[in-house]
């Protein structure tokens, strides 16, 4: 199995080559409620697929950890917060 951190590395690369960054928190929102959606739809199936709940799940993870750097980094280096 490889290491869960190298694997959401690899996905966030994937989405800056293809989307290239999130313009707002409103952007990143909507691609995050559409990420649970699909985690929704696998996890109440009657046989879940845990190999497609764990790749959701991974969705869900490189939305928010590309959010945070979207949106929370590049806005706090505007003000240079700490």
């Amino acid at each position: 199995m490889n290491n869960i951190n190298d694997i959401i590395d690899k996905q966030i690369e994937k989405c800056y080559e293809k989307y290239g960054s999130y313009t707002s928190s409103h952007e990143a929102m909507g691609v995050l409620f559409e990420e649970i959606d699909e985690l929704w739809t696998e996890v109440k199936k009657k046989q879940i697929d845990t190999e497609k709940v764990g790749n959701e799940i991974i969705d869900c993870i490189v939305v928010l950890q590309k959010m945070y750097q979207d949106v929370v980094i590049k806005e706090c280096d505007k003000k240079r917060c700490q």
